[in-house]
């Protein structure tokens, strides 16, 4: 019952962010009212277990599902509420280096958009890149990671940052005769391999490293990268395991673009902004 109940809060989530709080405030309603919260301790937050069960006596096994759950929406909102912070935090830091832009942008497809990344920027400043991709490290550790990969060139950089903190190799994938290849370096056969990107839009572009990487015995675990712009009804072909944010950019077709229609902003093209 409590698995199951755990799964339901998990796929709740996915409908409705605000879901774990909810949860865990009627619960906490109901136990007041029930006056059920005598089985349980609040100890606050700081890494602390806000449930402690009573030494000696019986609890009743309806209580110890419920405080089970309690537990559940406790450590789900929290983790929620981090990852929300960190990526504010990534976020300003991309606006302090110029690599987030808003205004009003003709993208190289064709198409319109309010913000666009441009992540060569951050690597200018190789301080502030280690500041962005430290969670994005943190997240990696308990996947037992052998090797990053970076595609070149975008991915080069953020590899390395990578492979840095965590204190494993990185290497680089790049075009040979417009094939991407492993021209440098090698991957042992059964290594664990992530891929390091700076965006991932589609994850399309990904899958010729990962190519690559089983090509040469290497097992692909997934992406990493700074900015995660896929879409719900469009997901990456290669799991994203971990990114430092999470943006919904959307672009338009220059007859239905917004920006335009409001007129206040001219249409910058990106080979100029740069």
């Amino acid at each position: 019952m409590a698995g199951a109940a755990a799964v339901q809060v998990g796929t709740a989530n996915f409908l409705d962010p605000k879901a774990c709080t909810r949860i865990t405030n009627e619960i906490g309603q109901w136990m007041d009212a029930t006056a059920s919260r005598r089985w349980m301790r609040s100890e606050g937050a700081h890494g602390k277990s806000p449930i402690a069960f009573p030494s000696g006596g019986s609890c009743p096994t309806i209580y110890i599902l419920l405080a089970f759950l309690y537990k559940i929406c406790y450590y789900k909102l929290n983790n929620i509420q981090e990852e929300q912070i960190m990526a504010r935090e990534a976020l300003e830091v991309l606006k302090e280096c110029e690599a987030f832009l808003e205004g009003h942008f003709l993208l190289s497809s064709g198409r319109h958009s309010g913000a666009y990344c441009q992540m060569a920027f951050l690597q200018q400043y190789p301080d502030k890149a280690a500041e962005v991709m430290a969670p994005v490290a943190e997240k990696l550790k308990e996947l037992n990671i052998d090797v990053v990969v970076g595609p070149a060139m975008g991915g080069i950089v953020y590899a390395y940052e990578l492979g840095r903190q965590m204190g494993k190799r990185a290497i680089f994938t790049e075009r040979v005769d417009n094939v991407m290849t492993l021209k440098r370096f090698r991957i042992n056969p059964g290594e664990r391999c992530i891929i390091a990107e700076d965006v991932v839009t589609t994850g399309v572009s990904s899958l010729e490293t990962k190519r690559v990487i089983e090509e040469n015995g290497g097992i692909c675990v997934g992406i990493a990268c700074v900015v995660d712009r896929t879409r719900t009804e469009a997901p990456s072909p290669i799991p994203i395991v971990a990114s430092a944010l999470k943006l919904d950019l959307p672009n338009y077709a220059p007859e239905e673009c917004p920006i335009c229609k409001e007129g206040k902003l001219p249409l910058v093209h990106l080979a100029a902004a740069k």
